[in-house]
């Protein structure tokens, strides 16, 4: 139907005003942040992260009245600065994959990544309390999800798959449902699920379509990706050449998704 046809561009427009808006609350809410409270990006370096509810909120004791005192999380203005890096560059790459391939979900695989390292931006350049479960439960919805929707847009476009507009929404379906059910899972039982799924569903397929067409900007892009993933890794208190790995990671898989979706034209 015409509503069919139009709906992914009607999404896109969604997503479009969504990141305006978006976009300009981030820059101001950093340029109050910078300017007015200059946060010192190092100091939370000897700060080791003791696990995820480690990450929301430290408690401590209120010696003058013996109560709970919650203290405010540091910020991270480098890693703001990466994610809003990152979620631009997807941003582009879902543009690029729907003007290109609108019959292909890559697009909102790319979307996404984008909205997650979106909120990432406000969670490390605004407020940790009040965007990291959001940012996290995002992050686990691109693993799950967002990313081998990319892989299943290369799979269908070389030819290994053949899925039906009603195929590809169980298939969102299931992955929701495969991060929920990933939650209650040990992390070192889900970090493995997300590096088999993802080399399976979105390196692999990616790569072959590339190779196939001797496309090597397009296998460049994704084994850029893998790189990052597997190499550099989103690791936040180390660093390469003094510069935070996290910060790193982000760069390199907002430029590959985007040499991904430039393959895809």
């Amino acid at each position: 139907s015409s509503f069919l046809i139009n709906c992914p561009s009607l999404l896109a427009l969604y997503f479009a005003i969504f990141f305006i808006i978006f976009f300009c609350y981030v820059f101001l809410s950093l340029i109050v942040f910078f300017f007015f409270f200059q946060a010192e990006d190092g100091i939370r370096d000897a700060q080791e992260s003791r696990g995820l509810g480690d990450v929301y909120k430290r408690q401590g004791i209120n010696a003058e009245y013996g109560g709970p005192q919650i203290y405010k999380m540091p910020l991270y203005p480098s890693i703001a600065v990466s994610d809003a890096f990152n979620a631009a560059a997807h941003l582009a790459a879902s543009h690029i994959a729907l003007t290109a391939r609108p019959d292909q979900p890559a697009w909102l695989g790319f979307g996404l990544v984008a909205l997650a390292s979106g909120i990432g931006t406000l969670r490390f350049g605004v407020s940790e309390s009040q965007f990291a479960q959001a940012n996290e439960s995002l992050a686990n919805l691109c693993a799950f999800l967002g990313l081998p929707l990319v892989g299943v847009s290369f799979a269908r476009m070389h030819g290994l798959l053949v899925l039906s507009t009603q195929d590809l929404v169980a298939f969102c379906v299931a992955g929701a449902a495969l991060t929920a059910a990933a939650s209650s899972l040990k992390p070192d039982q889900e970090e493995l699920a997300k590096i088999l799924l993802n080399v399976a569903g979105f390196i692999l397929p990616v790569g072959l379509y590339g190779y196939a067409r001797q496309n090597w900007m397009l296998v460049g892009a994704v084994a850029l990706f893998a790189v990052a993933g597997v190499v550099v890794k989103p690791e936040r208190e180390r660093r390469i050449l003094g510069v935070r790995r996290e910060d790193i990671f982000h760069y390199l898989i907002g430029t590959a998704s985007y040499g991904m979706a430039l393959g895809m034209k």
